[in-house]
């Protein structure tokens, strides 16, 4: 089967500040995925990323 989305090594730097780190993520058809952590560990920029709002440091999408 063949993944609907795929990140690789994908990283966002503003800066000395490494917002989204070298992520690896792949979704599924079908798959229900949860982003979930603490305030500021990255999860807006890692959507952002994804979404195209952002354009990453590093890595692919």
């Amino acid at each position: 089967m063949t993944p609907l989305l795929t990140t690789k090594a994908l990283s966002r730097h503003f800066g000395g500040l490494r917002a989204v780190d070298a992520v690896d993520f792949t979704l599924m058809p079908g798959e229900i995925r949860a982003l979930i952590g603490p305030n500021g560990a990255g999860k807006t920029t890692f959507v952002s990323l994804v979404s195209g709002r952002l354009q990453p440091s590093s890595g692919a999408i």
